[in-house]
């Protein structure tokens, strides 16, 4: 789908102006409003300064596992109106395609309009036990296996980016532009890595054990589904490559990154077993 030219939905005046009204009292790039007795969710088009830090470490990670070149200039998101318009018509592209996605409304030169289908996932966590977030969370994995044995990618696959409704889990923020530098394989390993990497990081709900226990639970039930072998082989060989640069960069004398350094490699490790 990646490519594809498509139509977008022009806004009419009466919901221009209700969305003009909303940003002029606020300066937040996602907005909610009522409109004509539905709520939407408005995201504006506005200057994403950290995706030239999120290109890199893409490109860091996936470019050992190519078989050509990946310049990094093919890895950055588009930004501001360009990457307004990406990101909607990947979502409404995957609307037609019948994927589990909020719908998009309207699309004008500064914002696009969508319906609110759920709630955060991570709101869902929240209001169950550690039981229900487990079921969830194995919901939530089972649903990328179809996502992906349907051919299609998402590219920020974290938790931060689903949300939960009426027993549906739903896909949001389709901002990058990875299709164009990665075969779709590799593109569907960073979406498991993004994934568990999200699960790395929920300390509120789950111990460091339990968290580890579960990225390896997840790994094998997302192998489980569907013919995976090809990409059980790449994303072991994904989480060798994490690894590497874990001790390449171990040393590192910046805190946040000696972190995230952490979390990559109890990340990696967790999937390898869960390879196995």
């Amino acid at each position: 789908m990646e490519g594809e030219s498509q139509q977008l939905p022009a806004p009419d005046a009466a919901l221009s102006t209700r969305v003009g009204l909303a940003c002029a009292n606020s300066r937040k790039r996602i907005l909610f409003i009522e409109h004509q007795g539905e709520k939407l969710c408005i995201k504006r088009a506005q200057r994403n300064p950290g995706r030239r830090v999120t290109a890199w470490f893409t490109r860091l990670l996936l470019q050992p596992l190519c078989h050509h070149p990946v310049k990094l200039s093919a890895v950055i998101a588009p930004d501001r109106q360009e990457g307004l318009h990406h990101e909607a018509t990947r979502l409404m592209q995957y609307n037609r395609a019948g994927v589990a996605t909020p719908k998009l409304k309207a699309v004008s030169d500064y914002w696009f309009a969508m319906s609110v289908p759920g709630i955060l996932f991570g709101n869902a966590l929240r209001e169950g036990d550690q039981a229900e977030r487990e079921a969830l969370l194995r919901d939530a994995v089972i649903a990328l296996a179809d996502f992906h044995e349907a051919d299609h990618w998402h590219g920020g696959a974290q938790i931060k980016n689903l949300l939960y409704g009426d027993g549906q889990i739903y896909r949001i923020d389709f901002e990058e532009r990875l299709a164009t530098a990665f075969d779709l394989p590799l593109i569907q390993v960073w979406d498991v890595f993004g994934f568990m990497m999200s699960v790395g990081r929920l300390r509120k709900y789950f111990d460091i054990p339990t968290r580890e226990r579960l990225i390896e639970t997840l790994v094998r039930e997302y192998l489980a589904h569907g013919e995976r072998k090809q990409l059980q082989d790449l994303l072991a060989r994904f989480a060798r490559r994490g690894l590497t640069l874990v001790e390449r960069f171990r040393f590192t004398r910046y805190l946040g990154a000696k972190r995230s350094l952490e979390r990559v490699e109890m990340v990696s490790q967790y999937i390898l077993r869960g390879c196995d």
